[in-house]
């Protein structure tokens, strides 16, 4: 898509950001019919500052959307609880989750990074997604029910996004 050229899609939810909450979101939305288009400005690996762990309730919600599986086959590992000690190495806090009532008593690690490309792989099983990226919005045209419309910035070397044809609407 040359900078000159403006294409109209249409979508049911835009997402500014594929980072971790970003990703979610499109994950959890999959398997609901929206038309989901995401954006995101960088093409670079998430920066270190994201965690890397999801707590019990979170591993739960993952099984609900049935995407736990994803994250096992990612390389994610079962932490059963967590120590907290002083820079003099005395306790102040040890966790067990394995005692804990709830149906995954443990969290679940796995590298920042993997989270986020395990996340996105999981939304591009919608085939009514797209994932603009990199891409910088640059209009927004808002009205008294949301965003109306975006207009994006693509680098001119862009290739189109899977699925993505000019003059879609």
């Amino acid at each position: 898509m040359s900078s000159s050229q403006t294409e109209k899609i249409e979508c049911d939810i835009l997402i500014v950001g594929a980072g971790i909450a970003g990703a979610a979101l499109a994950c959890g939305v999959r398997d609901r019919g929206y038309r989901v288009v995401q954006v995101e400005l960088s093409d670079r690996p998430l920066d270190t500052a994201r965690g890397d762990h999801f707590q019990c309730v979170v591993v739960e919600i993952l099984e609900q959307w049935g995407a736990l599986q994803a994250f096992w086959d990612a390389g994610a590992e079962k932490r059963h609880g967590a120590k907290y000690l002083t820079d003099m190495n005395d306790l102040i806090l040890d966790v067990d989750h394995a005692s804990m009532p709830v149906p995954h008593p443990y969290y679940l690690y796995l590298h920042h990074e993997l989270i986020g490309q395990t996340f996105l792989a999981l939304a591009a099983q919608n085939p009514n997604y797209t994932l603009f990226r990199p891409a910088r919005g640059r209009e927004f045209d808002i009205g008294p029910e949301g965003i109306r419309s975006l207009t994006l910035k693509l680098p001119d070397d862009a290739p189109a996004p899977d699925g993505f044809s000019p003059g879609q609407s």
